[in-house]
């Protein structure tokens, strides 16, 4: 049992570890750059290095709180455009 929870813990590790190197998303790359340095990944992709540093050149800085209030931002006006749209225009 505690081979086999062994294993699936490192196929989780190991697709977070691709993930972090393939999709360039701001979370993945964040992600990356900590990684590295930990030792937890050989690699650091260059992308990710340039996805974090356009982030602190915008923002001054690059944390997951940040990506998350960018993301939530948007949801949120999404949310007023649907509402918008259903009730003031009436579009269903």
């Amino acid at each position: 049992m505690r081979l086999m929870l062994e294993m699936c813990c490192e196929k989780v590790s190991n697709i977070e570890l691709r993930q972090s190197h393939t999709s360039g998303e701001r979370n993945d790359s964040i992600r990356a750059t900590q990684q590295w340095p930990c030792g937890e990944s050989a690699t650091l992709p260059e992308r990710a290095v340039k996805t974090v540093a356009e982030m602190i050149k915008a923002r001054g800085k690059a944390t997951y709180y940040e990506v998350f209030v960018l993301e939530d931002l948007r949801r949120g006006e999404l949310e007023m455009y649907k509402f918008f749209e259903r009730a003031i225009n009436k579009n269903a």
